[in-house]
């Protein structure tokens, strides 16, 4: 049976932030999908929600359902009345605030993110030190904050919090700990240090510096393809911060080893037999958050033309939404590349290429199927491909547009006619001609693409929104 939890509102402990009193569901029941917090106004006249403004960052997408009692909403700058069982709806960015009508009115508040995966920072745990914090009174807050993150160790901005504290308090070598771990749970937390004032009297310590500057303890030696690794033991090795970048880990066996933030991205991880973990193999439960992150993926495999159809507009949804995202972010974020991959602009071209090369040269046998926008993999020349038919100039964005729509309109009409017995036509593989494909099949990769794309794409835009992009 799947695990649940129930609770009533009068058995979560109520808390406060600027005034206004809450109960945290969300943290309390331990739901990571999307926020969800009680607030609730003790008097008439009192504010029970407090007021989020379009320059608010935490100002995310909400659903307020008026639980008990009797509210007053302000959106942007419009009353709107709200009794018991009134849906109010507030977009991201949107002034919001509500005031109590009536003692006891309680207002249940959903919130989320449009196009990114939700991420729970524990707000709900920090506002009642908030106002100690504020108040100067760093030492109790240090010492109370400790108490919290042993308890509810999930949370980077916690630890940050409490690292600043320490930092203003004397307590260097703590807060070195606890920035450090910060650090280790999200990489938004390097880029704060930089410029966070409270962290000024351990600016000068070494390891402060290697912290944000994101350097390893020791020097580094790079492995590349000419050196072959197959077989080898490493027993005892500290490969701590090791990066392995399109390498073969088939076959690796791992036993007693430290495996704290280990961070792996392996795309054909669901063709990889198995990963196992403490002698449970992963894969299935990465694919079912995978799936639930990403509405539609779990599609992809769709044998019939129809179930195809659906597929690909599934994904066609999810990219419009995350095209929007990036579009909407500051000039030149789909130029911006993290950790040196592709930009998000790269991106969308290499789903071009993709499909240039699954549908125009696989399925339809064109003969010079590729735009010249389309982006290509490191290598590929190697392979045989002719990169001169692909520029060398930075497109505009505008025109990458242009060439991704043609692409999507190319697929979308080619799944508008294709029969059942089309789908199970044989294709020669562009990249390994002995392997045999279908239709069907080469319609799989080219939805895979899409997904894994959009994946490295979301991924990247939370990255570069958090100011880490190295």
């Amino acid at each position: 049976m799947a695990a649940y939890a129930v609770a009533h509102l009068d058995e979560i402990d109520e808390l406060a932030d600027a005034g206004c009193h809450y109960r945290p569901i969300r943290h309390h029941l331990g739901v990571t999908a999307f926020g969800v917090t009680a607030w609730t106004a003790r008097a008439a006249g009192d504010v029970v929600v407090n007021e989020h403004d379009a320059g608010d960052p935490t100002a995310d997408q909400e659903l307020f359902l008026v639980q008990s009692g009797h509210a007053v909403f302000d959106i942007d700058g419009d009353r709107v009345d709200a009794p018991v069982g009134t849906l109010v709806f507030a977009p991201p960015r949107t002034r919001r605030s509500a005031t109590a009508q009536e003692d006891g009115t309680t207002v249940i508040a959903v919130e989320g993110t449009p196009g990114r995966a939700y991420a729970a920072r524990g707000w709900e745990l920090w506002a009642p030190l908030a106002p100690l914090y504020a108040a100067g009174e760093h030492a109790e807050v240090a010492d109370r904050l400790t108490a919290v993150v042993a308890a509810s160790p999930q949370y980077p901005m916690l630890f940050f919090n409490l690292a600043c504290c320490e930092s203003l308090t004397g307590r260097t070598a703590e807060a070195l700990d606890h920035l450090r771990r910060a650090i280790q749970l999200s990489e938004e937390f390097r880029r704060a240090a930089e410029h966070d004032s409270d962290l000024d009297p351990i600016r000068d310590d070494p390891e402060f510096k290697r912290l944000v500057s994101g350097r390893r303890e020791t020097g580094t030696t790079t492995f590349g393809r000419a050196d072959d690794l197959a077989g080898a033991e490493f027993v005892g090795v500290n490969l701590r911060g090791a990066r392995f970048v399109e390498s073969d880990l088939s076959g690796v066996v791992m036993r007693g080893v430290d495996a704290r933030q280990l961070d792996i991205d392996a795309p054909w991880l669901p063709h990889s037999g198995h990963l196992r973990v403490n002698d449970v193999d992963v894969i299935p439960f990465v694919e079912a958050e995978l799936d639930r992150r990403f509405p539609g993926r779990a599609e992809r495999r769709a044998p019939d033309p129809e179930g195809l159809r659906a597929a690909y507009a599934a994904v066609e949804r999810a990219w419009a939404a995350t095209v929007g995202r990036a579009e909407a972010m500051p000039p030149g974020t789909v130029d911006v590349s993290v950790a040196g991959e592709w930009s998000f602009a790269q991106t969308v071209r290499h789903l071009v290429m993709a499909t240039d090369i699954w549908l125009g040269r696989a399925i339809l046998g064109l003969e010079q199927p590729y735009h010249p926008l389309g982006q290509i993999f490191a290598g590929a020349e190697d392979e045989g491909f002719d990169l001169s038919v692909l520029t060398t100039e930075q497109p505009s964005w505008t025109d990458v547009l242009e060439a991704r729509a043609g692409r999507v309109a190319m697929v979308r009409d080619f799944l508008a006619t294709v029969t059942p017995d089309e789908l199970d036509a044989p294709h020669r593989n562009p990249w390994a001609p002995a392997e045999p494909e279908t239709t069907r099949s080469c319609l799989h990769v080219i939805l895979e693409e899409e997904w894994e794309h959009l994946r490295f794409a979301t991924r990247d835009l939370d990255a570069i929104e958090a100011g880490a992009t190295t």
